[in-house]
């Protein structure tokens, strides 16, 4: 288990560590590794917007997260992955619609949200899964859902494929 490293961190504008089922802003929802660094994505109830948030993966005692940016996404991201330049992001709302969002990298920052985007509307979680997942390859772009369940329906989780042909 020596590969296993703890890299410990804390959000400098949080205040409140109340429990907050569904309302609260500070959900440590996705992360990637870029560039030598992890990019944290939060989960912002509160306000449907997105934070993005840098942390040093080499700093081994207790570090602000360092805040970079946030995009009002008007969902709440559960997901996100980074290829070729490009970071994707998944969520939905509290209504269960589901989104994926398109951003492209600022070629000479660690900025994704000043760049333009692609919104896509994926469907209702009624119909497809509440949406937790997404890996973006060479092949296309895969994204899971756990099972979803309301009074009269109930959506098995689900894994689904997006050919990048299909988004154009």
């Amino acid at each position: 288990m020596d590969s296993i490293k703890t890299t410990p961190f804390f959000y400098p504008n949080q205040t409140d560590f109340s429990s907050k089922n569904i309302s609260n802003n500070f959900d440590a929802e996705s992360m990637i590794f870029l560039d030598e660094n992890i990019h944290l994505f939060t989960k912002e109830w509160e306000t449907n917007t997105v934070s993005h948030y840098l942390i040093n993966q080499d700093l081994e005692e207790n570090q602000p997260a360092q805040k970079l940016e946030t995009f009002d996404t008007g969902f709440v991201v559960t997901d996100a992955s980074f290829f070729e330049n490009k970071l994707y992001l998944v969520g939905y709302t509290k209504q269960a619609k589901v989104y994926m969002m398109i951003f492209e990298k600022d070629e000479n920052e660690n900025l994704f949200f000043n760049k333009p985007l692609k919104k896509h509307f994926l469907g209702m979680a009624y119909n497809v899964g509440q949406v937790e997942g997404i890996a973006v390859n060479e092949n296309g772009i895969y994204i899971s859902c756990e099972r979803f369940s309301i009074k009269i329906k109930k959506v098995p989780q689900s894994l689904y494929f997006v050919p990048f042909k299909d988004l154009e």
